[in-house]
């Protein structure tokens, strides 16, 4: 719904899709195709607020976070990577992003992504580990969810190993890292 809860949230004039409304926060999904300067203002029953011009890039890559875990699966066993399920050689892992824009075919805001056709971005991002290249099997929006991607990529036979290896995710010049534990899995 692009109103909820007594509030709505206009860029450029025009309502954008609000997924939740707190006192304190408003969660609201911008355009897919969005990029560039751009006006806020909120509308409640407080009234309008001051505008407020920001910048929208093309992609800002981010990790999501559940719990306060990054949501990074080990496909082979289907849980979050953590201290004790760490990244192992040859995995295939899934990585929950937002921020990686575009996708074809166009996908409208607010509204979850379909299972088929698959909705790829339009510029695939990179993902290292370690410096080490990943190979990026996919890269798009993850069915059933608003604004969630999902990055699919395998870990190459030998990458470094550590406790807080970077887990580094590029896409039109922006990136995201956060550390990851990686074991070789001998």
């Amino acid at each position: 719904p692009t109103y909820l809860a007594g509030a709505c949230v206009l860029v450029d004039n025009v309502s954008i899709p609000l997924s939740s409304v707190s006192p304190t926060d408003i969660v609201a999904q911008l355009p897919y195709n969005l990029v560039g300067a751009a006006t806020l203002v909120i509308q409640s029953a407080g009234g309008l607020s001051a505008a407020k011009s920001f910048i929208i890039y093309p992609a800002a890559p981010a990790v999501q976070q559940s719990s306060g875990n990054a949501e990074i699966f080990r496909q082979a066993n289907a849980q979050l990577v953590t201290w004790s399920n760490p990244i192992l050689f040859n995995d295939s892992i899934s990585i929950f992003v937002t921020g990686l824009g575009a996708v074809t075919p166009d996908l409208l805001p607010g509204y979850s992504a379909p299972a088929t056709p698959a909705e790829p971005v339009v510029n695939p991002p990179t993902v290292t580990l370690g410096g080490a290249a990943l190979a990026i099997t996919f890269a798009g929006a993850e069915p059933g969810q608003v604004g969630i991607y999902r990055i699919d990529a395998k870990v190459p036979g030998k990458v470094p190993t550590g406790w807080t290896v970077p887990l580094v995710i590029q896409e039109l010049g922006f990136s995201a890292s956060l550390p990851v534990r990686v074991v070789s899995g001998k």
